[in-house]
């Protein structure tokens, strides 16, 4: 991503990153305050990210991230557990249903370059 131009991306998609769920292993997490840095970066004004997660510390980890950016907007703020329509059913989505485990989603809209 880092070689590409700024402002490249109308949406960006993050299904079910590897949540590394040791505290020592914490910083190989792919959506972090870097990356998400980066990933803004290469996202137009008023474009979107979607994040989906079965993993609710994970969750709360990147929420926490996206609240404390001026940049962005949250736009599913009232309700993660409803799946936004751009996001497909993945393998792990249905892994997750399958195991009576609710998937997370996020709604983020860039607001600031």
């Amino acid at each position: 991503l880092s070689n590409l131009s700024k402002q490249i991306f109308d949406e960006m998609f993050i299904l079910y990153p590897d949540p590394w769920p040791k505290a020592r292993h914490e910083k190989r997490r792919i959506i972090n305050k870097e990356n998400l840095n980066l990933f803004l970066s290469k996202l137009k004004i008023n474009g979107k990210i979607f994040i989906a997660t079965d993993v609710k510390n994970y969750f709360d980890s990147i929420n926490e991230l996206f609240e404390s950016n001026v940049k962005v907007k949250i736009l599913n703020f009232n309700n993660f557990y409803l799946r936004p329509e751009k996001i497909i059913i993945t393998r792990y989505e249905k892994k997750a249903l399958s195991k009576k485990i609710k998937p997370l989603y996020l709604e983020i809209k860039k607001i600031l370059d």
